[in-house]
């Protein structure tokens, strides 16, 4: 059930479960998660991210390449990707602890 409101590919923490919602939800609403699988996602880099490359997830529920106190969510699976602006778009590969 959404505390708040949830866009369709939205990604998603709750705990130690995290993924990507599979459909749009209003507060109070059920919506559906999926754990697996790769996705596309702004994850907050510098630089280069390389096939493999570590993506994490802050407290605020951003997904960044950035360890520092932050839970592993998975890896890049795509080609190299350059940010820009302090982003990158990734193919994220989910991969539960």
């Amino acid at each position: 059930t959404a505390i708040d409101p949830v866009n369709s590919g939205q990604f998603m923490v709750m705990g130690e479960l995290f993924g990507v919602s599979t459909n749009t939800a209003a507060a109070g609403e059920l919506f559906g998660l999926k754990t697996e699988g790769v996705y596309e996602q702004p994850v907050a880099a510098t630089g280069v991210l390389e096939t493999g490359t570590p993506i994490y997830v802050t407290e605020d529920g951003a997904l960044t390449t950035d360890d520092e106190g932050n839970m592993r969510v998975g890896v890049h699976a795509g080609d190299a990707v350059s940010a820009s602006g302090g982003y990158a778009t990734a193919r994220v590969r989910l991969s539960q602890p």
